[in-house]
């Protein structure tokens, strides 16, 4: 799991600064108030709430999207799509834990914020901060080696 977070580190990161160069500020702006207001996506107080919490899911895949597009990079993108696709199955093992998504929807916002205002710098840093705390749950959760 740490190779993996090593590799998608330099991948995210690098993405998430073309993005900041060559997206459309405005693109990001609109994912950063979806993120600020993604709580009603994440915790369920009703029998009706989406346990799967999939349109919180939906909207990540958004943003990846959105940061795949706008960093224009298709030797990147194929890149990321590999990582994403082994990462699919790290978070399966990873227990769905709603303050640890709520913590991301905020960390989420901060990229993309950092992005719509055009920070190569602020939205690599904020996107290994993202990194660096999704990898610490994911150990915790996996519990120790053995």
């Amino acid at each position: 799991m740490s190779e993996l977070f090593e590799l998608r580190q330099a991948l995210e990161c690098k993405a998430a600064s073309l993005a900041a160069q060559r997206g459309d500020p405005e693109a990001f702006t609109v994912l950063r108030r979806e993120f600020e207001n993604a709580a009603g996506l994440i915790v369920q107080d009703t029998a009706a709430a989406d346990p799967s919490r999939a349109d919180y899911y939906a909207l990540v895949a958004r943003l990846d999207v959105a940061i795949d597009a706008a960093a224009a990079n298709t030797y990147l993108t194929q890149a990321l799509a590999n990582v994403r696709l082994h990462l699919a199955r790290v978070r399966r093992l990873a227990k769905d834990n709603p303050e640890r998504l709520l913590a991301t929807a905020g960390e989420h916002a901060t990229i993309a914020a950092a992005i719509a205002a055009r920070d190569p710098a602020l939205a690599a840093a904020a996107t290994s901060v993202h990194l660096h705390k999704s990898l610490e749950h994911f150990l915790a959760a996996a519990g120790p080696p053995g």
